[in-house]
C-alpha cells in the first residue's frame, strides 16, 4: 500500500524546479520498492539507507535513470564514503546520524562536535569525486528552531549543500540558512563586474 501511495504521489504535479526523492527500504524490500517506482518519470532520485558499496551496487542496477543518494548510517558506511562517491551513478551522500551514533555507541555533545570529523570526511569524499555537496543530518528537536538555524548555517559553511527535515516547520529555516544572503549576492555581482572591467586579466578588490 505504501508503494502504491508513493507512486501516486510521484504522478502529481509539483512546483517548478521541485525534485521528487524517495527513501527506499534496505535489502530486498528496497529492491522491490525500486521496481515499483523506477519507471516513473517524475522520480528524481532515491535515498538508499544503510548504504555501503555492496548495497549500492544492487540499487544502481535497478534504479534506471534516477539519481542515487547514499545514506550513511553505519560505521562501515562512514569508512567507505570515498568508495561510494566513486561509484558511477551515486550523485551524493547524506548523513543519517541517529543510526550512525547508535552504531558507534556515541553520546554526542549538543553541538555535535564528536561528529564533525565524519561530516568533513563526507564533504571531502564528495568533492574529490565530483558529487553534489552532501546532505546534512536531521535536527531531532523540532521545537528548537533557533538551534536548527545555527546548526544548518554551520553545515553550509563546512560545505554541505542541503539538509534533511523531519517536520514542516523546519523547511523554511533550512532553505534560508542554505541560501545565499543578499550581501553574498551583491558581493558576487561586484566581483563579476570587476572581472569584466579587467578584461580577463587580474583585478584588485577592496
Amino acid at each position: 500500500e505504501a508503494r502504491s501511495l508513493v507512486a501516486e504521489a510521484l504522478s502529481m504535479e509539483r512546483g517548478s524546479g521541485a525534485e521528487a526523492w524517495v527513501r527506499i527500504n534496505t535489502g530486498s524490500r528496497g529492491l522491490d520498492d525500486l521496481k515499483a517506482i523506477a519507471s516513473i518519470g517524475a522520480l528524481t532520485g532515491v535515498f538508499v539507507p544503510k548504504a555501503t558499496p555492496a548495497s549500492l551496487g544492487e540499487a544502481l542496477s535497478a534504479v534506471g535513470g534516477a539519481r542515487v543518494c547514499a545514506l550513511v548510517e553505519s560505521a562501515l558506511g562512514a569508512l567507505q564514503m570515498a568508495a561510494m562517491t566513486g561509484l558511477d551513478g551515486v550523485s551524493q551522500l547524506a548523513l543519517g546520524e541517529v543510526d550512525l551514533v547508535a552504531d558507534l555507541a556515541m553520546s554526542p555533545s549538543p553541538d555535535g562536535r564528536e561528529l564533525w570529523p565524519i561530516r568533513l570526511d563526507a564533504v571531502v569524499a564528495s568533492a574529490a569525486h565530483g558529487c553534489s555537496p552532501p546532505v546534512g543530518p536531521v535536527w531531532v528537536d523540532i521545537r528548537d528552531l533557533e538551534g536548527l538555524a545555527s546548526s544548518t548555517e554551520a553545515l553550509r559553511r563546512a560545505g554541505f549543500g542541503a539538509r534533511q527535515a523531519i517536520h514542516p516547520t523546519q523547511v523554511s529555516i533550512i532553505n534560508e540558512a542554505m541560501s545565499p544572503t543578499r550581501e553574498d549576492l551583491e558581493r558576487a555581482a561586484h566581483l563579476l563586474e570587476l572581472a569584466e572591467q579587467a578584461g580577463g586579466g587580474a583585478c584588485v578588490d577592496d
